[in-house]
């Protein structure tokens, strides 16, 4: 079971609520689909989408003093802020059976390195329902979020939706990135080890785009990097989602 917060942490709520409530989704529309079967086995869920979300918000956790104006990138390349009133148990589960609708999405998670353990946490719960739901999950290396994404993804044991494209080399990451990444069968080296890192990241950020429908941020508002590589995929007309942890 997921310990929820009890207080006003916006990341938190959102992040927790999405892993669990797109299992739930999944569980609801695909009763049968691996990842529904491996979800029920693991965690003897027995309540549908619906009955967890009203669940929450009895218990508070989707209380509008939670969340608080979240942004949400629009394919067009425009961003829609919705106000706290509006996000309400039926708005999030729209935004989360976003990820259902259709065949299975390529989603992107990028992030800073800098994260703290809760928030690890948090990432690592909501790679690990992307992919139990089918999804086909791109990252990069090192620490922080790209390891935590790597590490949710392994939980669901199914390598075959899981890719990590590196900017550098292997030998270029940290060792305990390295014996991470020696449980994932798909890693790509784009071997730019004579750039900077922060221009080699750039051009991998710009592989990893190219071949996702989604793309999920968790960034601080100065992480130069990242903010550019967000505008670059709406240009490329993904959605896109970024969670500020600051």
């Amino acid at each position: 079971k997921i310990g929820m917060p009890s207080g006003p942490t916006t990341l938190l709520a959102l992040a927790c609520v999405h892993a669990r409530a797109a299992a739930f989704t999944l569980l609801a529309a695909a009763p049968h689909s691996k990842g529904a079967m491996r979800y029920r086995h693991r965690c003897c869920a027995t309540e549908t989408c619906e009955e967890r979300a009203e669940s929450l918000a009895q218990n508070g956790v989707l209380d509008g003093g939670l969340i608080e104006k979240p942004a949400f990138g629009g394919g067009s390349g425009g961003t829609a802020v919705l106000d706290a009133t509006d996000f309400s148990v039926n708005t999030i589960l729209k935004q989360l059976e976003s990820i259902q609708q259709g065949t299975p999405k390529n989603i992107v998670i990028l992030g800073t390195r800098h994260c703290s353990l809760l928030h690890q946490q948090i990432i690592e719960l909501l790679s690990y329902a992307l992919v139990l739901s089918d999804n086909h999950l791109f990252t990069s290396g090192a620490t922080g979020t790209h390891a935590a994404a790597i590490r949710g993804a392994l939980r669901a044991n199914n390598q075959e939706l899981l890719t990590v494209i590196l900017p550098q080399t292997l030998n270029r990451q940290p060792r305990e990135i390295r014996e991470l990444l020696g449980q994932v069968q798909k890693v790509i080296e784009l071997g730019h080890s004579d750039l900077p890192l922060d221009a080699a990241s750039r051009i991998c950020n710009s592989e990893l785009l190219a071949k996702g429908d989604q793309l999920i941020v968790f960034a601080f508002h100065d992480s130069k990097t990242l903010r550019e590589t967000i505008e670059e995929a709406k240009a490329l007309s993904l959605l896109v989602t970024v969670l500020f942890l600051d």
